[in-house]
């Protein structure tokens, strides 16, 4: 087969899954440098991707939706004809579309790892992933300008170096201990000289506002204040991410800025990530991961018990090889 000219890709819901897929964009602009790609995100997760240059054409697709839209979004999906599929959903999408070469259903995977996982989908289809994969381009010049705009407005002259933290988390089963990111925001301001910004979305706003307290002068509460491609650009100048098991640890991890997870009941073979500037912190139990939306013991003992020094620890060990200066 020719090298294809018009790819679809279908990709997840969420935000942090969305972004473990786009080493598989990536993969296949460098693959196929001159085919057009159509991704298929949901609601939430196109926003990760609205930003980048090598999506052609980008569709939002609300498994949500009544039965009647889910046809009409079928049929402008048809509007184009494909010589390939990626289906990193597993849907039926491919087959009714009758796209000559698509991702199989059936799938045995080598890796644990949820990121790994999607790019051996492309292995799958008999195509070579190239050695190093370049990284996704979350945002453009006008999301980086934009960012740095908002720092102006908040007389923060840096234009890098700042200190990224995620307290909230969409499931709280997956948020550590607030007391215990406070505690780590005491010990960072102690030990580094730069901003510190506090991110979420809006409906975290108001939950993470307390902490600007214990210094208004150096941390700032950005959560609802910036776009996904803002994000992005704000999370690449960073000098540490450090956040629960979520979306902003894996834009962290796929920007190549140092980060510190903290996990509980999620399996972290499946979600973390491997790599000199990725630490994965968890406390050790004989239940965890669970994987469980509700404990089952009736307490968080995985992540309300994770004491602040063991992530002050983490965080140490990036910072000191992040800058000449020891941080004690």
């Amino acid at each position: 087969m020719k090298s294809p000219r018009r790819i679809l890709v279908i990709t997840l819901s969420n935000v942090g899954d969305v972004i473990m897929t786009t080493p598989v964009l990536s993969a296949l602009h460098q693959m196929f440098p001159e085919a057009s790609l159509t991704v298929v995100a949901g609601p939430k997760g196109a926003e990760v991707l609205r930003s980048s240059s090598i999506i052609g054409r980008l569709l939002v697709y609300d498994k949500q939706a009544p039965l009647k839209q889910k046809a009409e979004f079928l049929k402008e999906l048809a509007r184009d004809s494909y010589d390939a599929a990626v289906d990193l959903r597993n849907t039926a999408i491919p087959f009714f579309l009758g796209i000559p070469k698509r991702s199989s259903p059936l799938r045995r995977f080598k890796s644990l790892n949820m990121r790994s996982r999607h790019l051996e989908v492309l292995a799958g289809m008999g195509w070579k992933i190239p050695e190093t994969i370049p990284c996704f381009d979350f945002f453009d010049s006008a999301g980086q300008a934009s960012v740095l705009g908002i720092l102006r407005d908040l007389n923060i002259r840096a234009s890098s170096g700042w200190i990224l933290l995620a307290p909230a988390a969409a499931s709280e089963l997956k948020t550590w201990r607030f007391s215990g990111f406070k505690e780590l925001l005491l010990k960072l301001l102690a030990a580094f000289p730069h901003p510190i910004f506090l991110v979420g979305d809006e409906r975290e706003r108001a939950i993470l506002e307390p902490l600007v307290n214990l210094d208004a002068s150096r941390i700032f509460n950005l959560a609802g204040r910036t776009t996904l491609p803002e994000l992005a650009a704000l999370t690449s100048r960073a000098s540490l991410v450090v956040a629960n098991d979520s979306a902003l640890a894996h834009l962290g991890f796929e920007l190549g800025v140092p980060v510190v997870a903290i996990f509980g009941p999620t399996h972290p073979g499946k979600f973390a990530h491997e790599g000199p500037a990725f630490r994965m912190v968890r406390r050790p139990l004989f239940c965890s991961p669970c994987q469980s939306p509700v404990c089952l013991l009736g307490a968080r003992k995985c992540l309300d018990d994770l004491a602040p020094e063991t992530v002050w620890q983490a965080c140490r060990e990036v910072l000191h090889e992040r800058f000449e200066t020891r941080v004690s």
